[in-house]
């Protein structure tokens, strides 16, 4: 039986580099919206805080966890990264096209529920985008601020018609440009790289190599975050040091090195520093006393809720030795999902995306979903990347004495956006 693909798109992106101005995409099928963005008041800071955006992010958070949690027993020497924000964006959008149980699964995979999921995530957007950035401030303040915009589009083949509510939704509460062109057109892959790149100063390139004949449109979500830690570290006290990724095995990496004061906390098991950036995010590191396997196995995330929350009340001096590292990660998340209550959505006989597109070739279903995610840290802060891809087909306190904070042993990284308390990172570094 033949196949039509359909493919949505997510990227999000965390950079420390600066930000150049992004130019203006243009496509000959660029669609007018028949509905405008629904921008909210300035007032949006205090309606994040609402018990309603709460719930959605803690759901986000605890399902990130839960997938990195099953990510790092399945792959015990590979470092891992997720972005659950990212992830939780994608998935919010995608709802808007399933009925039925298929929807249903979605909301019991995100940990989040039907009434008012759009107008939720519409205030998250609208918060985002109104948070402080270097493009926004005043000339005359030189603190280096965090840049963080989300854009999104919908790309569809000339020759299929989406809903029309589906299209309003994606405008109306994620403010998503769409586009009719023509996929069998080879400027089209150009096109679509071109908007990726644009939208992630063009940190990511050559997303798409082709399109596949059978695809038949494209969602896509792209974050961009640029941060600068408030507490720089000093690269000439940056020196090789050995970190020991298991009891028998030792490697040589660059050891970033200062004392100062950090959010801390410890426990029995761990401890936790919170290096802060310029803006209002927050890199919360979990340095556990045990292995690495064995914190992974044993915390729950009330628990490293816990640590975190008893990290921000705290402060202490610390003598910190934090390791430089880069890596990338790709993350399989259909089974992983499918687990958590999305199942119906990739079954190719039961899903009913019949909210979506308006399509006479048979059954649409999602037929994969992954993360791609890249990193990395050094003196200055943090650059990190993700693209998210869900492909679908059709068949038919004071200071005292300071403290050692040695990360010379695996460790996990959580980096927050403060006010919210959004998990936009969640990693395990076992070799830098």
């Amino acid at each position: 039986m033949k196949f039509k693909l359909f493919t949505i798109l997510l990227s999000f992106i965390l950079v420390l580099s600066g930000c150049s101005a992004f130019q203006k995409t243009t496509s000959k099928g660029l669609v007018n919206p028949t509905v405008s963005f629904d921008t909210q008041s300035k007032n949006v800071s205090d309606a994040v805080k609402s018990d309603d955006i709460a719930k959605s992010i803690k759901g986000s958070n605890l399902a990130g966890y839960s997938l990195i949690q099953d990510m790092s027993r399945n792959s015990t020497a590979a470092n891992t990264l997720l972005s659950p924000m990212s992830l939780s964006f994608a998935q919010a959008m995608v709802q808007n096209g399933a009925n039925g149980e298929t929807r249903n699964g979605i909301f019991t995979a995100m940990l989040d529920s039907d009434p008012g999921i759009n107008t939720r995530f519409n205030t998250l957007l609208n918060y985002f985008n109104q948070l402080p950035s270097e493009e926004k401030k005043d000339s005359n303040d030189t603190s280096p601020l965090m840049t963080l915009s989300i854009a999104n589009s919908f790309w569809f083949k000339d020759d299929i018609s989406p809903k029309q509510d589906f299209v309003n939704t994606l405008k109306a509460s994620y403010d998503a440009k769409v586009y009719r062109t023509n996929f069998n057109d080879p400027k089209t892959v150009d096109q679509i790289n071109q908007w990726i790149e644009e939208k992630t100063n063009h940190l990511l390139k050559d997303t798409l190599s082709q399109i596949n004949p059978d695809t038949i449109a494209f969602l896509m979500n792209t974050v961009y975050f640029k941060g600068n830690w408030i507490k720089i570290f000093d690269a000439s006290q940056t020196t090789q040091k050995p970190f020991n990724v298991s009891t028998s095995e030792t490697v040589n990496v660059d050891m970033m090195h200062q004392e100062n004061s950090f959010e801390y906390f410890e426990d029995a098991s761990t401890q936790i520093a919170g290096l802060p950036y310029y803006g209002g995010s927050t890199m919360y590191v979990l340095l556990p006393k045990q292995d690495i396997a064995s914190f992974i196995n044993d915390a729950s995330f009330d628990d490293i809720v816990s640590k975190i929350e008893g990290a921000k009340k705290n402060s202490s001096r610390l003598i910190m030795d934090f390791p430089k590292f880069q890596y990338e990660a790709s993350n399989q998340l259909k089974d992983p999902l499918s687990l958590a209550g999305m199942a119906t959505a990739f079954s190719s006989e039961n899903a009913d995306f019949s909210n979506m597109i308006e399509t006479s070739a048979g059954n649409v279903y999602i037929s994969d979903l992954f993360q791609n995610t890249s990193i990395t840290v050094d003196e200055k802060g943090t650059e990190a990347a993700a693209v998210t891809v869900v492909e679908m087909s059709t068949t038919s306190i004071p200071v005292d004495e300071p403290k050692v904070f040695n990360c010379d042993r695996p460790f996990m990284f959580v980096i927050q956006e403060n006010q919210t308390g959004a998990i936009l990172f969640i990693g395990i570094v076992k070799h830098p």
